[in-house]
């Protein structure tokens, strides 16, 4: 038998495809809240073509798993609370390399302090120092005002914004009675940012500025009477607030004396009941002469009365300087009823006894930090190192919360 070959053709080349590679967590979640040991599918990320993943937390390595499921070893007790970026490294069947990352937000009751992972006291609840915190735009306008909301989690306390006490929510209300009121031009009246300053140990640091530069009518004459030109930062409780204390840091305008010079007010903090049967103030006012601290406690459905207020002019008003801010109350109808309010260690009020109103009615607004006056604009003010406590807080010197001064109690 003889073959011929009739034609010529040139060879065909055998056709190849790169293999598509790719790397991603399964888990946790993007932001995901996590405690204790990480393994066995709480810590795990799946792909195409992996040969290997080599996982880290920060800067710091954990494992590399060489077979699926290919997870990793992570014990998060060691880390303070806050977030933290979890990844992992793919080393794919053809030697190259692909990245995944998800960050993801530690909770263990824990603080660092110098490196060190200190747990911290049960009646802590809040604590930021604005270093770590996010600022929304303002949203949900309406006809006087708009919203506008704190965020993020402090990578250092480990809590996250906005405070929880009595399972509250919390935001910024910018009040401004008059224009017609949009997220854009809302800011042309007021605003809160989180700026860098000097802070009150005299190094750089972020804290929460707030301003309103003019009224509603655009110039910066005293608001009438009766409306409402104001930014305070609100908690809303979703049930009584039997007990708690609250303290800050805050510095006030260099040139507020000037300003309150005709004798008037400024409210710096205050909590109101849901029907305000009972209204806590902290003012500064300046009726009679230079600026003094006004303390009151009174009923604001009728009948109108004044349960008690104190004017102190003995413990200064610190102007363009940081001060500390302590707020405590108890609840009761009873003789161990308490209101307690001090600045700069030194105390203002310490009423005892019942501050219930007549109807009992629960404390659904917490004013942490307020800007509402009755002199003219520009007013602005300093916010910093805000703590909350379910009670008289429970530190010692070189707790990481410790933050002296603090008056007697």
């Amino acid at each position: 038998m003889s073959v011929l070959v009739s034609s010529t053709s040139s060879p065909t080349t055998p056709t190849t495809s790169t293999p598509s590679y790719g790397v991603y967590f399964k888990a946790p979640a993007a932001n995901a809240r996590v405690s204790g040991q990480l393994g066995s599918g709480a810590c795990e990320v799946a792909g195409t073509g992996v040969k290997s993943v080599q996982f880290s937390i920060d800067s710091s390595a954990l494992n590399t798993d060489s077979a699926a499921p290919w997870q990793c070893s992570l014990d998060t007790t060691k880390l303070t609370d806050g977030t933290h970026a979890l990844k992992a490294v793919a080393t794919y069947t053809d030697g190259t390399q692909g990245t995944a990352q998800v960050n993801v937000n530690v909770d263990n009751g824990s603080v660092a302090d110098g490196g060190t992972v200190v747990s911290k006291p049960a009646n802590l609840l809040f604590w930021s120092e604005y270093e770590s915190a996010g600022m929304s735009s303002p949203t949900d306008c309406y006809k006087n005002g708009c919203w506008q909301q704190l965020t993020g989690t402090e990578t250092r306390t480990g809590f996250s914004w906005p405070p929880k006490v009595s399972g509250s929510d919390g935001r910024f209300q910018m009040l401004l009675e008059g224009p017609s009121i949009s997220p854009s031009t809302i800011t042309n009246y007021m605003s809160n940012q989180l700026r860098s300053t000097t802070g009150r140990k005299g190094t750089s640091t972020r804290a929460l500025y707030s301003v309103i530069e003019k009224n509603a009518d655009g110039n910066t004459s005293p608001s009438v009477v009766g409306v409402n030109t104001q930014v305070p930062y609100i908690l809303f409780p979703n049930s009584d607030v039997p007990e708690l204390y609250i303290s800050y840091w805050a510095k006030l305008q260099g040139d507020l004396a000037d300003k309150m010079k005709a004798g008037t007010w400024r409210v710096l903090s205050e909590w109101k009941t849901s029907d305000t049967d009972r209204r806590f103030t902290l003012n500064v006012n300046s009726y009679g002469g230079a600026p003094y601290w006004s303390v009151k406690l009174d009923q604001r459905i009728d009948p109108k009365v004044k349960i008690w207020e104190v004017n102190n002019k003995s413990v200064p008003v610190p102007l363009d300087k940081w001060f500390k801010v302590e707020i405590y109350w108890k609840r009761s109808a009873g003789s161990d009823g308490r209101v307690w309010t001090a600045i700069n260690g030194q105390v203002l009020v310490d009423k005892r006894g019942a501050n219930l109103g007549p109807n009992k009615s629960p404390i659904n607004r917490i004013f942490i930090s307020q800007l509402y006056h009755g002199h003219a604009y520009p007013s602005y003010q300093w916010m910093d190192d805000l703590q909350i406590w379910s009670t008289f807080p429970a530190a010692r010197a070189g707790d990481p919360w410790y933050d002296a001064p603090y008056a007697p109690r």
